[in-house]
């Protein structure tokens, strides 16, 4: 379907997709895809984009444009470093649908490596602040000495030592003491 200059004149001021016919709809989703691709937004811009004119998207709207539209816009922000979840059996619409209405951006999980955001050369930081390297609260590690050192046990390190092994065997009685303490214990006149 060819997209006409009257329909880009009247999506510029988003689309009410509740009201629209699919058809027109999935040519809105077009249009807009080929303005993301053509401004290049990444990261934070694209995500910014996206839920402003997606916002008045529904669970119904999504699934009536059918599992490959849906997986065409959710690969399109994934590789341009927007996170939206991908598991199998689960809803690709279910995970737009998230997107849409985080408040801030979602970070990418570490245990969802697969077309994450890189931190290379060619990254721009400046255009996603949950891909900003500068930003990362982990300390450096401290550097390490690689001489040996002799290690001879001082008497309060034995006074600890001794200390942990004396709870450590109170430990099985202590959980058993909690197995029998109930409420109905507690509160009773026993």
């Amino acid at each position: 379907m060819a997209t006409s200059a009257m329909d880009t004149i009247k999506w510029k001021t988003r689309i009410d997709a509740t009201v629209t016919d699919i058809k027109e709809v999935e040519a809105f989703i077009n249009w807009q895809l080929s303005i993301y691709k053509e401004n290049g937004w990444k990261g934070f811009n694209l995500w910014e984009s996206f839920i402003d004119d997606f916002e008045s998207f529904t669970k119904d709207i999504l699934n009536d444009l059918g599992k490959d539209r849906l997986k065409k816009i959710r690969d399109y922000l994934r590789e341009n470093r927007v996170y939206v979840r991908k598991e199998a059996r689960k809803s690709i619409a279910d995970g737009l649908l998230v997107a849409i209405h985080e408040p801030t951006p979602s970070k990418w999980p570490t245990n969802d490596p697969a077309d994450g955001p890189t931190d290379n050369p060619t990254d721009d930081p400046t255009d996603d602040p949950t891909d900003d390297p500068t930003n990362d609260p982990t300390p450096p590690l401290p550097l390490l000495s690689t001489t040996p050192v002799q290690a001879t046990p001082t008497p309060t390190a034995t006074q600890a030592i001794d200390q942990l092994a004396l709870q450590g065997s109170f430990g099985r009685e202590i959980t058993n003491l909690a197995k029998l303490y109930t409420d109905k214990v507690k509160y009773s006149s026993e």
